[in-house]
């Protein structure tokens, strides 16, 4: 049998425009925004991944390792998992339940993470970001940020 080389997979990934997550890195395509006042997460579909939490956290301090310490100030859980591309806070997605409510509203200047545990891989991926620094027109992936519109074109698996 033969096997494709580490290049030839990567190239593919690529050009298909699906990277799969690879251990605990963060996710490409998992991204923070905003549309108007409200803050989205998403969680491409075309991941082949069921969404199982969200957790909004405030960070206080980053422990080794890159584990942030700090209160949940928003965070559902679906008991199977629900393939769901955006997430709103403060609203429950369907097939998901509540399990701290929001309160108030997310401090602007200080440093929030998003954590999104998934089924396929039994893992968490995060992105960090200050809410006062998110623009309408972009959403914040692990790189950086980049337009909206390039990350739905990108993401329309």
């Amino acid at each position: 049998m033969r096997t494709l080389s580490p290049l030839l997979v990567s190239l593919l990934f690529m050009l298909t425009g699906c990277i799969p997550h690879l251990g605990t890195s963060p996710a490409p395509f998992m991204a923070v925004g905003r549309e108007g006042k409200q803050l989205e997460m998403f969680y491409p579909s075309c991941r082949d991944d069921l969404l199982l939490e969200v957790t909004v956290r405030r960070i206080d301090a980053v422990r080794a390792g890159g584990l942030v310490d700090g209160p949940v100030l928003w965070q559902v859980q679906s008991a199977k998992g629900e393939a769901i591309y955006r997430v709103t806070l403060g609203e429950t997605p369907s097939g998901f339940d509540v399990t701290v409510p929001l309160k108030g509203h997310l401090p602007l200047d200080r440093q929030i993470s998003v954590e999104m545990r998934t089924a396929r891989f039994e893992n968490t991926d995060v992105d960090v970001f200050t809410p006062s620094e998110l623009r309408s027109d972009e959403v914040q992936v692990y790189f950086g940020e980049m337009p909206r519109e390039e990350f739905e074109a990108e993401t329309d698996c």
